[in-house]
């Protein structure tokens, strides 16, 4: 048994369809099952009683739950398990019967048994409405505990595909496997050519794939005229890489990739290991695949530090060079504004920024200075102009006493 669960704002259209009217012609094998807080026996009296209390509240705009639940095809139900089915299933997604309006209607126009359950998520007692979220996940764990309650038949483990029952698809995954299994645990095999070669003798031949830069991204292998890949044995890319890691780069390649003089089997772990990059936490022989990864992260973190300085160094001596050139001996400092690095006497740029700073300072200073300046002047004028006024004052009294 599955469920299937939507959402809607449309109660008659979904009851239309419940009850079998939606459709060109009239679905006669539909049925009403149960009602639960419902009056009406008809689909638009059902969908205008469920109407009227979802206009209670405001809120929610899709007042319609339509659950489709559904028996696998040939499973026999009878109508009260139905029914138990049904009840069960509104109490474990939180619509209680006591306080939700619900219609059940029964479909027979398919070959598995299945019902359409409408719920009005707006409650009759204006509590909260029941939730939406997580559907799919709430009808699996719902649908199982109905199932164990009810004793119908579990669902299948997995899906199976006709290529996974073949007899001899099986036969050679068995053999595949255990072969790598055992060569795996050879302490003699240390390179990805010498597994190649086990398994040639035990008539599996091996298929590697690697991505531009030569690393092994890929296992396949076959058998008996079966392929079979690495992740159907339990053997990925990754699990080869690290199993030949402790040994050496060379190891995860093969014959027709490594360098003009390079033999695999006749190089030890110590002469393998002089001159090669260590993991600094284990003490191992870092891939081609993880110095990639890491490469790649020192990229993402500093985008402008996997650049040459050669040639910018030899840019900026050019630059340095030409502009010495226009320094005249009435003008020496021009050059040096522009260029200070290209005299090998001239302060560093942090002395150059600090002495920018004190100029700056001292440029305030004067700054402040001459506006202090200005207001003692304006102070002096007007008190000069208070003066002069009050001794014309006394000269036009002493005029009138006269």
């Amino acid at each position: 048994m599955i469920a299937k669960t939507v959402t809607g704002s449309d109660f008659t259209g979904a009851l239309e369809y419940g009850a079998g009217l939606r459709s060109d012609r009239t679905n006669k094998q539909s049925e009403l099952l149960s009602l639960s807080n419902i009056g009406s026996h008809d689909p638009h009296g059902i969908a205008a009683e469920m109407r009227a209390v979802a206009e209670m509240s405001s809120r929610i705009q899709l007042p319609v739950w339509h659950t489709i639940l559904s028996w696998a095809p040939g499973e026999v139900v009878d109508r009260e398990q139905k029914l138990q089915a049904a009840a069960l299933y509104c109490e474990l997604m939180g619509a209680s019967l006591q306080r939700h309006q619900v219609a059940v209607y029964e479909h027979k126009d398919k070959q598995h048994p299945h019902l359409h359950i409408y719920i009005n998520r707006v409650p009759m007692d204006g509590g909260p409405a029941l939730r939406s979220d997580q559907n799919y996940v709430r009808n699996v764990l719902a649908t199982r505990q109905i199932r164990q309650q009810l004793g119908m038949a579990p669902l299948p483990e997995r899906q199976q595909k006709t290529k996974d029952l073949d007899p001899s698809k099986e036969v050679a995954r068995s053999h595949v496997r255990d072969v790598l299994a055992a060569a795996l645990q050879d302490e003699r095999i240390r390179c990805l050519d010498q597994l190649i070669a086990h398994l040639q003798k035990h008539a599996i031949e091996t298929h590697l794939k690697r991505d531009g830069k030569g690393v092994l991204v890929g296992t396949s292998f076959r058998y008996a005229a079966s392929s079979v890949k690495g992740t159907e044995v339990g053997i990925k890319a990754k699990q080869l890489r690290d199993h030949f890691r402790p040994f050496r780069p060379e190891a995860h390649r093969t014959q027709d990739l490594l360098k003009p003089g390079e033999v695999v089997s006749q190089r030890s772990f110590a002469s393998a290991t002089s001159g090669n990059e260590l993991d600094p936490v284990n003490g191992l022989l870092t891939d081609d695949a993880e110095r990639n990864e890491n490469e790649n992260r020192r990229r993402r973190r500093r985008p402008g530090s996997e650049t040459p300085r050669v040639n910018q160094t030899k840019k900026e001596s050019a630059i340095g060079q030409f502009k010495i050139g226009l320094a005249s001996p009435t003008n020496p400092t021009q050059s040096e504004s522009i260029l200070p690095s290209a005299y090998p006497n001239h302060p560093s740029t942090h002395g150059r920024r600090k002495r920018l700073k004190e100029d700056h300072g001292l440029h305030a200073l004067d700054q402040r200075g001459a506006r202090a300046a200005a207001r003692v002047l304006l102070l002096l004028w007007v008190l000069y102009r208070a003066a002069l006024d009050g001794g014309l004052v006394r000269q036009a009294a002493n005029a009138v006493q006269h």
